[in-house]
């Protein structure tokens, strides 16, 4: 039941969205590539209108909120309305594409505030953990390699040498076999919890608390859960929802992943 209402939330369209997303969808017209270059120009100049207004301060202080998330929303569509475009001859996007394609969207919906790194990187807290678990328990492996990450989260301190891991997210082609994907959600489970682990050091004392919403990527689709540290050495993983995120890749999937709350869902995993 728990989960049913957090999905229902993560998916909820708000009435200010629908506003937008009204907009968006007169400017798509039929879905036709020209819709979609019309709808594309149409949100470089509402992001440009917008980011005037904010940098003369005429944003009023009660619309604040609303004018960044609008913010958001017209980057996202001229991301995802530029890929569709780029991608309308190839009959499948690659595991690199689609990559690259989460990662805009990450540095979107974190308003840049967060480093988002690609390109199968190693993560210092699995290190780190495996390293520990090898002193305690094994004694036999002195080379601790850390696990690979598709997309890291890092966040940049004053004062703290390295930037700290916060979530990864893994992706995976839409091809690949339903057994690697579950060793994809293990080994992503297993490496939020390290990272969970890690940054206890820097939490309030409120911690244990669920992690920001970590997304398991398949193609063009998401799974969002939590992980959550219960006692030391003892985590668990929750399943924000049953109902994937997908992102569009065709100009008529637009106005269900905007009316089907799709792009809502993404807007609240990056204020998590």
């Amino acid at each position: 039941m728990a989960n049913q209402c957090l999905n229902q939330e993560l998916f909820t369209v708000s009435k200010s969205q629908e506003a937008i997303f009204q907009g968006l969808k007169l400017e798509l017209g039929h879905g036709a590539i020209e819709d979609l270059r019309a709808m594309r120009r149409y949100c470089k100049r509402r992001y440009c209108d917008l980011e005037e207004e904010r940098d003369h301060g005429a944003w009023p202080a009660s619309e604040k909120d609303a004018r960044n998330e609008e913010l958001k929303i017209v980057l996202i569509m001229e991301l995802l309305a530029n890929e569709i475009i780029a991608m309308q001859n190839v009959p499948k996007a690659s595991e690199h594409e689609d990559v690259f394609i989460w990662r805009g969207l990450a540095r979107i919906l974190y308003d840049y505030d967060l480093v988002v790194r690609v390109g199968e990187l190693g993560s210092s807290a699995t290190r780190e953990d495996r390293a520990a678990m090898e002193q305690e328990f094994g004694g036999t492996d002195s080379n601790v390699r850390s696990k690979k990450i598709d997309l890291m989260h890092q966040l940049c301190l004053q004062g703290v040498g390295k930037p700290i891991e916060l979530i990864a997210w893994e992706v995976k082609s839409s091809s690949v076999s339903p057994d690697i994907l579950q060793i994809q959600l293990r080994k992503n489970i297993r490496t939020n919890a390290s990272i969970m682990n890690n940054i206890s050091q820097y939490m309030e004392r409120t911690f244990p608390r669920p992690s920001p919403i970590i997304l398991d990527i398949v193609g063009s689709k998401a799974l969002a859960y939590t992980v959550r540290k219960f006692e030391p050495g003892a985590f668990g993983a929750g399943a924000v929802g049953d109902t994937m995120i997908q992102i569009p890749r065709h100009a008529d999937e637009i106005p269900e992943f905007l009316d089907g709350g799709g792009l809502s869902a993404l807007l609240r995993i990056g204020v998590s």
